[in-house]
């Protein structure tokens, strides 16, 4: 899906062309936080066409206004065990659910 080195905001882009309208999405991370996840991909976003690395072209651009623009939903989580450590609270791994949620512009 996420070659690598791709971004999160990649791995955002190939989860919602993988689902329909409302589909559910649960990523589970160790790197990242509740917050930081929902922050990845809860911001709103338009479909980009790729261009061929064969035209020449630039490698991503700008989609027509008539395409589909579509944000990531928070639904909800799952509450780990936290522990304490540098003065810090948190917990080892993070798991958070997401509705894909599609809106076509004219």
């Amino acid at each position: 899906m996420l070659s690598a080195g791709g971004s999160v905001g990649e791995y955002a882009e190939c989860a919602a062309a993988a689902l329909g309208d409302g589909g559910a999405f649960v990523i589970t991370s160790c790197n990242y936080t509740a917050d930081e996840l929902r922050g990845f991909f809860e911001a709103p976003r338009r479909n980009r066409s790729r261009a061929s690395s064969d035209s020449g072209g630039a490698p991503e651009e700008e989609a027509p206004a008539c395409s589909s623009s579509w944000r990531f939903e928070y639904v909800d989580q799952i509450r780990y065990p936290t522990f304490r450590f540098g003065g810090a609270q948190g917990a080892a791994v993070s798991t958070v659910a997401f509705r894909l949620l599609r809106d076509t512009e004219s």
